[in-house]
């Protein structure tokens, strides 16, 4: 299967947004439309040939990561706030052990966690942690790491009510609680959490009540409660929930109202209404959505737009309006063209300037 990478996490309540695509090339994003314009800011590193796998951004946008699958190394740049502009973190790029497939931001911004060994035959899966320094980005290896996490781990997911991580595995879900004064991982109690349909993809709802796992294997999502205090998970009557073929990434809208799960080898995206009370999914009308080989979804945090970055051949972006409903309806003048093999989507703070 194709590489991937998405979207961890959306951050603050702007209209638009700051955009991390896979090739890494600033475009504006217009907030009432939706469109994206290529900047002038320009090209800060062309990944495709490194195999890049999941972004994401510290809270307040000022440093983006990007973990590159055959290099086993992350990469580090602080991002313009007002031009999108990337630069090269000092000491970027950063060893990491074998594989890393995703990355994941702490809620405080002060931790990096990395899941490693995802396609490697037999090759144990580990998370790493860095310690991300405030003033220059630098990764710096946390005491303890890495911890282990089954067997081809997937995209890492941070809880954004509570200080617990996520990590799908082949045939489960790995949960950890983060130690806030040091950044160290500590298995949450019953974990790993049995999920044999081939989690690879973690969403969590805002409010930290439910978590949903794309399944590549079984073609569905799974669907939990999340314990507030201890991190448990506990499934969802009626989980899984259909999908397409090959859900290889998933995202909540940020009122928490709909789920959009992105369907590689269907060519749509599959869109739910989420139940606030328990969690359940249920169709939107009209879905699946068509957006050619979704690789990614992405939700500004308006939650007025989504984006499904569609790798070779295509090599482009699917932009849809969020309707009230959940329906999605193509932005004018979508799909709009990206560098080679666009894989993913992140979302920044400041609302100015987009990268792809």
């Amino acid at each position: 299967m194709e590489s991937s990478m998405s979207i961890n996490r959306c951050v603050g309540r702007t209209g638009a947004a700051m955009v991390l695509l896979c090739s890494l090339v600033a475009c504006a994003m217009h907030g009432p439309s939706g469109s994206l314009v290529p900047s002038n800011a320009g090209a800060a590193w062309n990944p495709a040939s490194q195999n890049v796998l999941s972004p994401d951004v510290t809270p307040v946008g000022e440093f983006a990561y990007v973990p590159s699958w055959s290099s086993d190394r992350i990469y580090a740049y602080s991002v313009s706030l007002s031009k999108g502009v990337l630069k090269a973190v000092p000491g970027s790029p950063f060893s990491t052990g074998r594989t890393p497939t995703g990355v994941a931001i702490d809620r405080s911004g002060k931790y990096a966690y990395v899941s490693e060994g995802a396609t490697t035959s037999g090759f144990a899966g580990t998370v790493e942690g860095f310690t991300i320094n405030a003033i220059t980005g630098k990764l710096t290896k946390l005491t303890g790491s890495p911890w282990e996490a089954g067997s081809e781990p997937g995209l890492l997911a941070v809880d954004p009510a509570a200080d617990f991580l996520y990590a799908p595995s082949s045939g489960a879900i790995f949960a950890f609680r983060i130690d806030a004064a040091t950044g160290a991982l500590k298995d949450v109690e019953g974990s790993p959490f049995v999920n044999r349909g081939g989690p690879y993809a973690i969403a969590i709802s805002p409010n930290g009540k439910f978590l949903y796992a794309g399944n590549l294997h079984s073609s569905d999502v799974s669907a939990f409660t999340i314990d507030s205090k201890t991190g448990r998970l506990h499934a969802v009557k009626g989980s899984p929930f259909a999908a397409g073929n090959t859900p290889i990434d998933a995202n909540v809208t940020p009122n928490g109202k709909y789920l959009y799960v992105a369907n590689r080898e269907s060519k749509n995206v599959s869109a739910y209404a989420i139940n606030a009370t328990t969690g359940a999914l249920s169709a939107v009308k009209g879905s699946p959505f068509k957006a050619g080989h979704a690789a990614g979804v992405g939700i500004t945090p308006s939650g007025s737009f989504a984006y499904l970055p569609n790798a070779s051949p295509a090599n482009n972006v699917w932009g849809f309006t969020i309707g009230a409903t959940g329906k999605l309806t193509p932005i004018l003048g979508s799909p709009f063209p990206a560098g080679r093999i666009p894989i993913g989507f992140t979302v920044d703070a400041t609302g100015k300037s987009a990268t792809r």
